[in-house]
């Protein structure tokens, strides 16, 4: 009956005795797709909820490849597989009647199945003993969906060990596929090192790229989801809000810098502080960093690139002239000065750092 919809029979068989056969279709379907063109452009609002998971059908039109594998394997390793052969659904009533049963998969990349396959029946001596990021973060897709990270664990950390030193420094897709894995696989501090990267660098708000990233705790604060069980996570979404408060944390040092500059309060001469103030808002300016600021979600922006100008701002030079001579005196440079533009590069990093870690 399935046969006139499968094309394409190519065998891979983890158990050739076994009792279920995977039809997968629509092999090797593009993964966490990461568009340079997007990255740091708005994009319309639209609500993000995680698809429900849906029992692929099989297709006349598409073409299958046949995977034989072993239901007691299945059924040991994962509970969603268990419960689909034995659970009382459709599919169980079918595998108890005919003792057999084929099951259509989408979308899976599929040397990524194969590896988590033989994983799931413990032919161990057929895993390599590195992986790529990406077959990795494909496995760990896998291993959500049939929720048994605990069988793949093992061998994802020693695949995780031999990654390691090739740990990106940027925000890209690496990261994002690093901050997933880390995610899934409980590494709190490669995913401390990834949220701080991705945080501190993208210049837009972050996207999980269609990974399964938790968004479930949204009362935390990121210290404490670093501190809670990585079971119920908000990483996404708690990025996003940190990045933006990074941000906004330095233009409220800017602002507070200028007001002081305005106010009574600041014990050099008038002329200093209109010195000071002229070339603060002179370098704001020249930023794009004009008061009342850029706004969230601050496309365009990212929290290090803003620090970077904001340290390069330079203390003007000048130099008062005597009311008797009309000549220049030698150039002002008062304490305060000094102390205004340390304070001011010491806020927007270090106290920013401390909200978090």
């Amino acid at each position: 009956m399935y046969e006139t919809a499968i094309t394409t029979q190519k065998l891979n068989s983890k158990d050739p005795d076994g009792e279920v056969m995977f039809l997968l279709g629509n092999a090797n379907a593009p993964f966490a797709v990461w568009d340079e063109k997007k990255i740091g452009k708005p994009t319309p609002k639209k609500a993000v909820k995680k698809p429900p998971k849906k029992k692929a059908k099989l297709d006349s039109a598409k073409e299958y490849i046949r995977i034989q594998v072993s239901a007691k394997h299945l059924m040991l390793a994962s509970p969603v597989l268990k419960k689909t052969l034995s659970g009382g659904w459709k599919e169980s009533e079918i595998f108890a009647k005919k003792g057999s049963i084929d099951l259509v998969v989408e979308d899976w990349d599929l040397d990524a199945f194969l590896l988590f396959l033989r994983i799931l029946h413990c032919q161990h001596h057929d895993l390599p003993s590195s992986v790529t990021l990406e077959m990795l973060a494909k496995i760990a897709v896998m291993a959500d969906y049939y929720a048994c990270k605990n069988t793949v664990a093992f061998f994802a950390n020693l695949w995780i060990e031999k990654l390691e030193p090739a740990f990106p420094t940027e925000y890209s897709r690496d990261l994002m596929l690093w901050l997933f894995v880390s995610c899934f696989f409980d590494k709190r501090e490669l995913f401390a090192k990834s949220a701080s990267i991705a945080m501190t660098k993208c210049n837009a708000p972050i996207t999980n790229l269609g990974l399964p990233i938790p968004i479930n705790v949204l009362s935390k604060s990121f210290s404490d989801v670093l501190a809670s069980s990585f079971i119920d996570i908000l990483y996404q979404d708690r990025i996003n809000i940190d990045r933006e408060w990074y941000i906004q944390h330095v233009m409220k040092r800017l602002k507070e810098q200028r007001d002081l500059y305005l106010s009574k309060d600041w014990s050099c001469s008038l002329d200093c502080c209109s010195m000071l103030l002229g070339a603060l808002e002179k370098q704001m300016h020249l930023n794009g960093l004009s008061l009342p600021g850029p706004q969230p979600p601050f496309y365009g922006i990212s929290y290090e690139t803003l620090v970077t100008a904001v340290h390069s701002f330079t203390i003007p030079r000048w130099a008062p002239i005597s009311d008797l001579t009309g000549r220049y005196n030698t150039e002002h440079y008062c304490e305060e000065t000094r102390r205004g533009y340390n304070l001011l590069e010491f806020k927007t990093v270090c106290e920013s750092l401390l909200r978090n870690w």
